[in-house]
């Protein structure tokens, strides 16, 4: 539910977090006959402390939560055989930002963060050159473009509507850390 909730743009209190907050309270209880994500081997012992060893509930639990914040959240979607990255938050009312570093895209690694500040939204990514990126925000709902810069210069920008709702595109490339702000009327 988390992941679908997120998918859709719906972020609100009762929606995407109110479902990773309930998986999260759950991750340090193990279902007693539960099988381990891990195979047996020589190294591996199923009867150490359940802490100290994986379990497909716990596996599971990790996709409702990390998938949303990355792919939904953080809004990072790459095309690697295309050599395209695209990084469009969507962050929740009630979350003033978020962010991620070396992540682990292709051969390389990224970072990207974004915050939102009464109706100003930043994203700002870092990635090795050699890549189309796509920057932008999601606007809330009924909210319109005021201005767009791009490392501090007005640009231009395409509005794009997507499930998750309206979404500020702007194209560039990597190889420099880019800063996209948004403010909205």
């Amino acid at each position: 539910m988390a992941v679908a909730e997120a998918n859709y743009g719906r972020l609100g209190d009762k929606q995407a977090p109110f479902y990773m907050d309930s998986i999260a309270k759950q991750l340090d209880l193990e279902m007693p006959g539960a099988l381990p994500e891990i195979s047996p081997s020589p190294e591996y012992d199923p009867f150490v402390d359940f802490r100290e060893r994986g379990m497909f509930i716990q596996a599971w639990s990790s996709y409702g939560v990390q998938w949303p914040v990355i792919h939904n959240f953080l809004g990072i979607d790459p095309n690697v055989p295309a050599g395209n990255r695209s990084v469009v938050p969507d962050v929740p009312e009630s979350w003033p930002g978020l962010s991620v570093q070396d992540l682990k895209v292709g051969v390389g690694t990224m970072a990207a963060s974004a915050s939102r500040k009464g109706k100003r939204y930043t994203t700002q990514v870092s990635a090795p050159a050699g890549w189309t990126l796509t920057i932008g925000h999601t606007l809330p709902a009924g909210a319109t473009v005021k201005s767009v810069t791009l490392d501090k210069e007005p640009t231009t920008c395409d509005v794009v509507d997507t499930i998750r709702g309206r979404e500020v595109h702007v194209k560039t490339s990597t190889g420099t850390s880019h800063t996209l702000t948004m403010t909205t009327g």
